[in-house]
C-alpha cells in the first residue's frame, strides 16, 4: 500500500510540476556557418616573391627530399636495423627522379654510397 501511494504522489508531482517553472531559456537561432573565405585584410594583395611558385616550388621540395634520403642513406647505410629504410629511401629517391623527368627536368645524378 505504501509503495502504491508513493507512487501516486510522485506521479501527480512530476504531472502537476509542484508549481515550478523550467528554467528560462534563451531563444533558438539559427547557427551561423563557419567562415570559409579569409578577409581581405588577412590575405597579402601578392604573394611575397622570395618563395617559389609553381613547378619551382614542386621542384625545389622534390630536390630537398631527394638530399635528405641520400643524407639518411650516407648515414644507415651497412647497419642492419636500417636495412628496410634505406631500401625504402632508395626506392623514394628513384620515384622522386622519375617525377623530376616527368616534369621536364634532369634528375640530380646519383652518387654511388661511399665505402668506408
Amino acid at each position: 500500500m505504501r509503495t502504491l501511494r508513493s507512487a501516486w504522489v510522485l506521479g501527480t508531482v512530476m504531472i502537476t510540476g509542484c508549481g515550478a517553472q523550467p528554467p528560462s531559456r534563451p531563444a533558438a537561432t539559427a547557427p551561423q556557418p563557419a567562415p570559409t573565405a579569409r578577409t581581405e585584410e588577412s590575405t597579402p594583395a601578392t604573394p611575397p616573391t622570395s618563395a617559389p611558385q609553381g613547378d619551382d616550388a614542386k621542384l625545389a621540395e622534390l630536390v630537398n627530399a631527394r638530399a635528405s634520403f641520400e643524407a639518411f642513406i650516407a648515414r644507415a647505410d651497412g647497419r642492419p636495423e636500417y636495412a628496410a629504410a634505406v631500401e625504402s629511401a632508395r626506392t623514394r629517391i628513384q620515384d622522386i627522379d622519375r617525377i623530376l623527368v616527368w616534369m621536364g627536368h634532369p634528375a640530380p645524378p646519383t652518387q654511388p654510397p661511399s665505402t668506408p
